[in-house]
């Protein structure tokens, strides 16, 4: 009881001082209801109102809330001890606009209305709630949930959660009538215990992609979905005895299909009991699309592989695929660490070689396992498809310290097409084409970023833009346009974004045909000399007056030194460049030789080449050095219209010589056709100068039968034929 001073009794102060004494003991009830209890079963914390559950293992319930609260935590302090958020009673948050987030990991109950009307609420831990009352979270924007323990669902419970896409419930029992109506964005359910499923629970959410019964679904009431179930072609009824133990996927259109899952292996089921493969489960080292698949006493036949069916697979090293599969779609085996690929001996459709898909008839590569090193391509294949090489050893190259990747493709001739972002993103560091014509389509080999070495020695018919974007090719300092300007050309560099042409050094080597050569000139004139014979075994030999290699036309200019002689072989060859000295000297076999391009034969060329018989010219034929043809005794025909030089000891010895056609011949030199056997010789008018003895053995007569010498007044512009080495002229 209040009491005044007996000094301000009955003064004039004693009104006011009553008043002031009334003011605090109405601020003194103010504060104690705002304290830390207003009773022994009740506080409030931050806004938030709670009610002792269990007192002595410190639990606590929610049942309401004042003023603006933005998160809700599983834990709260109250006389100094922290105590653990057991429940969220009845409209405890109901409306609460600024809530966002509801962390309470150790509630058990969530009551009718809890979080209702609270739109801006996006994320719920409610890992211990086995219960959640009617309307709880209505209206809520929370994104996924997640309700392990929850055996119950209330009616409505999350009725209009829009952005609400996934919802695991592994422990509910049963989901209330409009449980999730109006969920326009869920789009997974996992009920693998529900038993029952209310009137309305799941209507008006038309975008669901995947949901499981359970085994013990007992009852389904009336507009539970909205979407439409399938089994292969067959619409199922919307009742217990259809969808029980069964799941279901489908792309958001309102249709859904039975799947089941065998051997890590996710099927759906098609019409006449075929499935198709959709996916995988666990962490397989071997991914089996066999032939059959059992399932309830039911047999299925795999004969497809959907797009991205096993892409994410890390641990899959080997798909095997079955009798009966005929397409796979994009990116189906895009295993990353996948090794090799197996199709069954009577697939129709495919085949695999080396451990890569191919088609049946192996003409067409389909795919090369990410994590194979080499490839090895198939003998006579064609085309590589779209995507076969795609991100082929990108995770082997993120893993690997030892360079044991995909880094090395020599695309075969035979190949004539290479179809979109066939090797895009790859780790392929080295790429040659061996010869051949292809058209390459879009990003072929777009952003190979490891590509330092390539060899594009093939012809273009096509390049589609973007083929080879991220590779930068350059000519000097100036870039090239991707198309015929990098056909035929060798390209090197530290990466793709710097390739430069490659000119082959002087003095190198190029091989073309069964011929070695060794490039004499590289820069302005490319030219190149015949050294020596590249195939051991050629018995015909053509050495053409030009080559193509790395993009360059190379000119021959000669047929080196000593290039070939002695060659035991050889038995025809046909020259379209200079022959040099003792080339061809001494070939044992050599029968035919056709200079069809050459202007000069080189001292010694083909002197000693007893078998050689013919020696056809083009008409380009200038000049035969000393004793080129020497020693031939089988030569019996050699064209030497066009010749304009004959040196020295030229035919000596080739005694089966009987005609020679000199009509161009401006110089005959020394013994030139000494131990010859001719019988016909034509001069021409251009005769300057013929050596006394290049004739040597030989008689010459004029028309009176007056024996002549051998100069180039009294020869030139005549005909002369006889035998026994007396030459008469011809009229």
């Amino acid at each position: 009881m209040w009491s005044f001073p007996s000094d301000l009794q009955g003064s004039r102060w004693a009104p006011a001082a009553a008043i002031a004494l009334a003011l605090v003991a109405v601020l003194a009830a103010v504060s104690l209801a705002e304290g830390a209890e207003a009773s022994p079963d009740q506080f409030t914390a931050d806004g938030i109102e709670y009610e002792v559950v269990d007192a002595e293992k410190r639990l606590a319930g929610i049942t309401g809330h004042s003023g603006i609260i933005r998160q809700v935590f599983g834990t709260v302090i109250y006389n100094g001890d922290e105590w653990t958020v057991a429940s969220v009673g009845e409209s405890a948050f109901q409306g609460c606009e600024s809530l966002v987030t509801a962390d309470l990991p150790g509630a058990t109950s969530v009551g009718d209305y809890a979080f209702e009307g609270c739109k801006y609420l996006r994320s719920a831990a409610l890992g211990s709630v086995t219960a959640v009352g009617a309307h709880a979270f209505e209206g809520c924007d929370l994104r996924s949930l997640s309700l392990p323990s929850a055996g119950s669902v209330g009616g409505s419970a999350f009725r209009g959660c829009g952005s609400l896409e996934t919802v695991d419930l592994p422990s509910a029992g049963s989901v209330g009538v409009g449980a999730f109506q109006n969920c326009g964005s869920l789009s997974s359910v996992y009920l693998p215990s529900a038993g029952s499923v209310g009137v309305g629970a799941f209507g008006d959410c038309y975008f669901l992609q995947h949901i499981i019964f359970s085994d013990s679904l007992g009852s389904v009431g009336g507009g539970a979905f909205s979407v439409h179930f399938y089994s292969g072609d067959t619409e199922l009824d919307l009742d217990a005895d259809s969808l029980r133990g069964r799941e279901f996927v489908g792309d958001g259109d309102g249709m859904l299909y039975e799947v089941f899952t065998e051997d890590y292996v996710h099927y759906k089921v098609l019409p006449e009991n075929e499935v198709s493969a959709i996916g995988f489960e666990g962490s397989p080292e071997i991914l089996a699309v066999p032939s059959s698949v059992a399932r309830n006493g039911k047999e299925y036949f795999p004969v497809s592989i959907a797009e991205y069916a096993f892409a994410e697979c890390a641990t899959a090293k080997k798909v095997t695929i079955g009798d009966h599969v005929t397409e796979i779609g994009f990116n189906a085996l895009g295993c990353p660490y996948l090794e090799e690929i197996e199709v069954g001996p009577d697939n129709m459709t495919f085949d695999s070689y080396e451990g890569v898909l191919y088609d049946q008839g192996e003409k067409k590569l389909l795919i090369f396992p990410k994590a194979k090193q080499t490839v090895v391509f198939s003998e006579g294949v064609t085309e590589i498809a779209a995507g076969a090489f795609y991100g082929a050893g990108a995770a082997l190259k993120a893993d690997s310290q030892d360079g044991k990747y995909f880094r090395y493709a020599k695309i075969p001739a035979s190949v004539t097409k290479i179809g979109d972002s066939a090797f895009e993103g790859s780790t392929l560091e080295c790429l040659k084409f061996s010869g051949g014509t292809v058209s390459l389509d879009y990003y072929a080999f777009a952003y190979c970023y490891s590509l330092t070495y390539a060899v594009f020695n093939a012809e273009f018919v096509s390049v589609a833009r973007y083929a080879f974007d991220g590779c930068v090719f350059y000519d000097g300092g100036a870039e090239m346009a991707v198309g015929d300007a990098i056909a035929g050309h060798k390209f090197t560099g530290k990466d793709s974004g710097h390739l430069d042409l490659y000119v082959p050094p002087l003095r190198g080597t190029i091989v073309s045909g069964d011929v070695k050569y060794r490039i004499t000139s590289n820069d302005g004139a490319m030219t190149v000399s015949a050294v020596r014979i590249a195939d051991e075994s050629a018995t015909e030999l053509v050495i053409p007056a030009s080559i193509s290699y790395l993009g360059f036309e190379w000119e021959v200019a000669s047929i080196a030194s000593k290039a070939f002689m002695g060659n035991g072989k050889l038995e025809s060859v046909t020259i379209g460049a200079d022959v040099g000295y003792r080339a061809f000297s001494r070939c044992p076999n050599l029968t035919h030789v056709d200079l069809a391009g050459a202007s000069s034969v080189g001292s010694y060329a083909f002197s000693g080449c007893k078998a050689l018989e013919t020696v056809s010219n083009g008409g380009s034929l200038i000049s035969i050095g000393t004793s080129a043809f020497s020693g031939c005794s089988s030569l019996f025909r050699i064209d030497l219209f066009s010749v304009q030089s004959v040196g020295k000891h030229a035919f000596y010895c080739c005694s089966s010589l009987t005609k020679a056609n000199l009509g161009s011949a401006e110089s005959i030199g020394y013994g030139a056709f000494s131990g010859t056997d001719l019988r016909d010789v034509v001069f021409g008018s251009s005769l300057k100068s013929v050596d006394p003895k290049a004739f040597f053995g030989y008689a010459f007569y004029d028309a009176s039968d007056n024996k002549i010498k051998a100069t180039a007044e009294n020869l030139g512009k005549h005909h002369f034929t006889g035998e026994g080495k007396a030459l008469s002229l011809e009229y």
